[in-house]
């Protein structure tokens, strides 16, 4: 997600896909710095991730 800016250049929603990249993320923990914002990042993808899959999980079991 950090490398779209570079590809497309900036734009105006640069910032958030910039913020969403998981290499700053894990820079800060490379550093030595525990800091609860990668936590509440990381936890809150899982959770996202999780909950994309049961829906589409669902959907499929359903359809057929």
């Amino acid at each position: 997600m950090g490398l779209i800016p570079v590809v497309w250049g900036e734009f105006p929603a640069a910032g958030i896909f910039h913020y969403m990249s998981c290499s700053e993320h894990l820079d800060r923990f490379s550093a030595g710095l525990v800091d609860t914002r990668p936590v509440v990042f990381y936890l809150t993808m899982t959770v996202l991730t999780l909950a994309v899959t049961i829906r589409i999980i669902d959907h499929r079991r359903w359809k057929h």
